[in-house]
């Protein structure tokens, strides 16, 4: 049944994003970046129908995926854009060579696919780039909104219909919209709140409306009951309200204050039983964290559920880096290399860089974060950074125990979060209210 109303709701959206791309005269751009986002999420709410394999073991989704980037170069290429010889983002271009080196050692097919999603991300940048420059930024974020309203629409849906999914081995459930899994569909309602975060910021909106909007964008993802999102998401939303508590009046201190005691004293009423047990692990981890640091073959059985097993996989996965010879750990045995050996991927990007790209490809990773982190904290002063700074904290956050940039989800936020760092995007920002 769920299905059907899924496709009812892909029709319409069809057909808002049409209509709005012709009243709001978007450029070619912008239009690419709407529907690139927009299809890319209608394609991953129809699992049923776009994650089976049907040509050469490729779904319909990576079919898609792959047209994306081709559609993107197409593109940039016409338009001249320097996207792979230009200095613009030369460590994500570095990472990407440094990534097929590494394929050498392993599967250079499996490392491809993986390459692929970090071409995916340099394009979509230049894209954002090249539409913030054609339609000014506060156009881009209306643009985005809209498109991610679709899997909002959907969750809302989902809860209505009580349409839900068995999340883990305790039966505990999760509202997803009618997605395939809760960690990708989590990173699409973070990325939903921190562009609409935006958009209230840019409109003006009260201090107490955009609380209010972070409020329900947390209950949201409680129901989704993905415990890293929710960690990755208090972190942003604890951050955005420290700095409004240090940028306002008294009205604006107390009502920044006023949510982090709210928010500890009632979240035991939004959050699944299951949910709260996970949760109750981090002190019992802390009081054990002495004896964890000893290798995996010494677990007992107890410790081996630390975190739904993160915790044991972290550990397989470094002393498989550990134990190498001096070549693997410095580049690496290959983008997805994990295949060949393990059954669950890392469930942390740090850790899986390590194993997969060696030190080589874990220091420009880890340099890619530092950098845009920093660019933020010195733009501090514009009033997008000061939403996309705890958004890169709480992303941060998110790579410790899931991968968000394994997944197009999380290579959108990604792309985002790097061009809001940017200076020159942020000369378009002059068309917002002055504060």
């Amino acid at each position: 049944m769920f299905l059907g109303v899924k496709l009812v709701v892909l029709l319409v959206y069809l057909f808002i994003g049409y209509k709005w791309n012709q009243k709001n005269n978007t450029s070619l751009a912008l239009k690419l970046v709407f529907w690139i986002v927009l299809i890319r999420l209608m394609l991953s709410s129809l699992h049923e129908i776009t994650y089976q394999s049907i040509a050469a073991g490729l779904s319909l989704i990576s079919i898609f995926s792959i047209g994306f980037v081709a559609i993107a170069l197409l593109y940039l290429t016409k338009i001249r854009y320097p996207y792979f010889w230009g200095r613009q983002f030369i460590l994500v271009k570095i990472l990407i060579l440094v990534m097929l080196i590494s394929g050498l050692l392993g599967s250079f097919v499996l490392a491809a696919v993986e390459v692929i999603k970090w071409i995916f991300l340099l394009c979509m940048m230049c894209l954002l780039i090249v539409a913030v420059k054609e339609n000014k930024l506060l156009k881009l974020i209306r643009a985005l909104c809209v498109a991610y309203s679709y899997p909002l629409i959907l969750t809302f849906l989902s809860i209505v219909f009580m349409e839900v999914k068995a999340s883990e081995a305790d039966g505990s459930r999760s509202f997803i919209g009618g997605f395939n899994h809760e960690s990708a569909f989590s990173i699409v309602v973070f990325t939903s709140f921190f562009l609409m975060l935006l958009y209230f910021e840019a409109t003006m909106k009260s201090v107490f409306m955009k609380i209010g909007l972070l409020f329900l964008g947390l209950i949201i993802l409680f129901l989704i009951n993905y415990r890293t999102t929710v960690m990755a998401y208090m972190v942003f939303f604890g951050f955005y309200c420290f700095l409004v508590f240090l940028r306002s009046d008294i009205r604006g201190k107390l009502l920044s204050f006023i949510p982090i005691v709210v928010l500890f004293i009632l979240s035991p009423l939004f959050v699944t039983s299951s949910l709260l047990e996970r949760f109750e692990e981090i002190p019992q981890f802390i009081a054990d964290i002495t004896d964890l640091m000893v290798p995996y073959d010494y677990y007992y059985n107890q410790d081996r559920k630390y975190f739904s097993g993160r915790l044991y996989i972290w550990n397989v996965y470094f002393m498989g880096w550990y134990e190498s010879s001096m070549l693997y750990q410095l580049i690496g045995h290959g983008p997805g290399s994990w295949r060949a050996f393990y059954t669950l991927y890392a469930h942390n990007t740090y850790i899986s860089a390590l194993y997969e790209i060696g030190v080589v490809g874990f220091s420009i990773l880890i340099s890619i974060f530092i950098i845009t982190l920093l660019r933020l904290i010195l733009l501090f002063n514009k009033p997008v950074v000061r939403i996309a700074l705890p958004g890169m904290l709480g992303f941060i956050v998110l790579n410790m125990a899931t991968m968000p940039l394994w997944q197009i989800e999380g290579v959108v936020l990604f792309s985002l979060l790097c061009v809001f760092s940017s200076r020159g995007v942020l000369t378009h920002e002059s068309e917002w209210p002055a504060k």
